[in-house]
Parts: C-alpha cells; structure tokens; sequence
C-alpha cells in the first residue's frame, strides 16, 4: 500500500498525505488550521505522523500551522536550512522546534534521507518570491520531492512539484519515474491578463507559477521520457489559484494539451483549496 492525498492546495494553504502501511508523512502544512488537517488525517486513519517534509518558506507551506502540528505531536521536520532559515524570520516560534532532545528539525540539504520505508529524494526548483530580497517573501531553497516506496520488489514512485515557474530538463529528468504526480497548474495566463493581477508579472514569470497549457506539456514530456518505457501516470493538478484559474479550466486546457499529443494518463484529477483530494494509490 502506497497512498496520497492532498488535503488542501492553493495559496490559502498547503498539505499533502502521503503513506504507507508502515509509515505516514506530510508533505508541508502551513496556513491550513491545525484543526482541519488533524480531521482529516483522523477520517484517514492517520493518527501518527512521523515527518513533515518543507518544499520552501512560504508561509502557504511553512508557518504557525507547522509549528503547532510539529510541537504537540512531536513529529520531526525535514527541510533544507535555507528554508528554514527563511521560515524562522516570518514565524518565530519555529525556533523552539530547535531546541530539546530529540531535536525535531532535520536538515537534508539536497541529499536523499529515509523516513521509515520511504526514500525521500528532493530536487532543486526554480521559485521565488515576489520581491525575493525581501525577508517576507522569501522562498528560502524551494524544493520538490520523489518520495519511493519499496514493495515485493518493485519501486513506486511519487513525484510532487507544486511551486515552480518553469519546469527545466533536469526537474523533468527527476520527475520521469513517477507512478502519480502532484503538479501545479497553477492559472491561466490570459485570466492573469484579463484581471490584471498586481502581481501578474511575476506570477508568469519563470520563477513564479505554471500555467495550465506549459504543466500539459511537462506532463507530455515525463510521459515521453521515461527512461524504463512507458507506464501508466496518474496525476493530481495542484495549487490552482482561485483568482486566476478554475477546476475545469485546469483540466480542459492540460487535458487539451495532453491528447493533442497522443498522450494517455491513467488519470487526471483535481486538488482543492477548501476539502481534499480523492486518495490515490501510488504504483496501481
């Protein structure tokens, strides 16, 4: 067994479920009430958590939320030190996590590390914030992770990239062996340009957010790159902005961009800002 879960995605907040039958982690958990994710992990069956994996220092994805869920049940944090670096000048109280035995803050620094029977492996991403010398806004070293789950001996394979500008060779390299995949799709370019967003430049720039026609032709290109020949890929549109995109926008045009190029997907599903995800079975 190798499940996911997004329990919420956008810029209201971040979290992701991700587990096995031995080991359950979060991928971030920042904005999100403590109340909420603690629902819905408890109508999971995810009364232990044994790690929160940090993408960057947003505070959609690292803030007082994390704090709380990291304090009181004690669950270790995995994450860069630039990152936390960044984090711990927005939200103070994470430097508590600091000190104490066990320490709860663990640093990979780009190197894989393992959480029970998971392989962690995270990548570098290309994402900032807007104004990124501007301690409020800054991302810290953003990240995405393939997180891999050994079972009667075979791999499968999570990929999660949720905050990025544009998706370079090397991040789809990475990407190419995923069974699922948790994408951004981000927004419409031309609802950007229609409602003329303040901070649209930046939200279209190559290290701000994806746009649902350019996450289609990622898709595309893990699909066509896969280094072992193809496979099914199951995917899950994440932190789809709710100024600049819809759900069904989302779907159509990286649907349209996705059968345009003959490319079949075992499924192609949709994250939410306000309720979670469908569960999906990494591998099957």
């Amino acid at each position: 067994m190798f499940r996911a879960c997004v329990l919420g995605s956008g810029s209201g907040g971040n979290c992701t479920a991700v587990w096995t039958s031995k080991t359950r982690v979060l991928v971030d958990a920042g904005k999100l009430k403590p109340k909420y994710i603690l629902g819905e992990l408890q109508r999971l069956g995810l009364a232990r958590i044994d790690a929160i994996l940090v993408t960057h220092a947003h505070t959609d994805h690292i803030d007082r939320t994390t704090y709380e869920l990291a304090s009181e049940r004690r669950i270790p944090i995995y994450c860069n030190r630039t990152t936390w670096r960044a984090a711990k000048s927005k939200t103070d109280d994470l430097k508590e996590l600091e000190m104490g035995s066990p320490k709860l803050v663990h640093f990979f620094d780009g190197a894989a590390f393992r959480v029970g029977d998971l392989t962690v492996k995270p990548f570098g991403v290309p994402h900032e914030g807007l104004g990124q010398r501007n301690g409020r806004q800054h991302a810290g070293a953003p990240v995405g992770f393939m997180l891999e789950h050994e079972s009667n001996g075979r791999t499968c394979v999570l990929g999660y990239a949720t905050d990025l500008g544009h998706v370079p060779d090397e991040v789809v390299d990475h990407l190419a062996d995923s069974d699922a995949l948790i994408m951004e799709a981000n927004h419409c370019e031309s609802l950007v340009d229609q409602r003329g967003a303040f901070h649209g430049p930046w939200v279209k720039s190559p290290v701000g957010h994806m746009n649902n026609y350019d996450t289609g032709r990622v898709i595309v290109k893990i699909v066509r790159g896969r280094p072992n020949g193809p496979k099914p890929l199951r995917v899950l549109l994440a932190h789809i902005s709710q100024d600049h995109n819809t759900g069904a926008r989302a779907l159509r045009q990286v649907g349209e961009i996705v059968k345009g190029c003959d490319v079949e997907l075992a499924g192609l599903h949709l994250t939410y800002q306000d309720r979670r995800s469908r569960i999906v079975e990494v591998g099957r």
